[in-house]
Parts: C-alpha cells; structure tokens; sequence
C-alpha cells in the first residue's frame, strides 16, 4: 500500500495466433494458439515530503524482481495486486523502473522524487509449482 495512488493503471490482455502455410492456398491459415497471460502496469511519483522513508520504500521494491531461494525451488515473489473492484489478482513482478527528479535545495542537487514504474503478470493457481506452505499470504483464491 502507498500513499499515493496512479493516475493510470494499464491492463493488457494478448493471444497467440500463428501462420499455417497451406499447400495450394493463396492465403494462410490462422491458428489459435493459447493466450499470454494478463498484464498490469502503472507509474506512481513518490515524494520524500510525501513519503518520509522513501529510500527504505524505494530499496523494498527493487527486490520485487529477484527471486526468494528456499531448500527446493526457486520462489518469486508473488504479489496481491489489487485497484478497486476492476484489478485484482496473484502476480510476479517482470519491471521496475525508477526516475529519479530533482530538487535545488540551498544550491545543492537533491533528488527527492521518483517517479516508480511497476509492470505485473498474472498469476492463476493452475500454474504455481506445489508447495507446502501456501505462497499468498492475503487474498482468497
């Protein structure tokens, strides 16, 4: 949760469909061949005066990309991603991106704020490796 919220949230749904040359046809056949699975994205500026340990926030989620090593697997980190009632879903981070702005404070650069991108990918329970403890510590799938 942040103080702040997106002005704009991204949601993205895509499918396969591949070619079939067909001997004698002009055209090629078109062939389903499975959907991606849904992404998400939005951008948020966080402010120090804003969000006082924005450092702290800042280092938290770049280690939203790497994974968690256990005995057996290798974990992501698996995400409760939720906007209203439109979003809400079990997700890995694939991005984070960070700008960096600045701010002139008594002739000194200083950079205060920074704009967060953060990109998702769906996760459906069907596609989660087995494991003893269960992964999602909220929500209710």
């Amino acid at each position: 949760q942040f103080m702040v919220l997106p002005e704009e949230v991204t949601e993205s749904y895509s499918v396969s469909m591949e070619p079939k040359e067909i001997m004698g046809r002009s055209a090629p056949y078109i062939s389903y061949s499975g959907n991606e699975a849904r992404t998400v994205g939005y951008s948020i500026t966080l402010h120090e005066d804003v969000v006082p340990n924005m450092m702290t926030v800042i280092d938290k989620l770049k280690r939203l990309v790497y994974p968690k090593y256990t005995d057996s697997h290798i974990q992501p980190p698996y995400q409760y991603v939720k906007f209203g009632d439109m979003i809400d879903m079990m997700a890995v981070v694939t991005s984070v991106s960070l700008s960096w702005g600045q701010t002139i404070i008594e002739d000194q650069q200083h950079y205060s704020q920074c704009e967060v991108s953060l990109e998702f990918m769906e996760l459906r329970i069907s596609s989660l490796p087995s494991v003893d403890a269960n992964p999602f510590q909220e929500g209710n799938m």
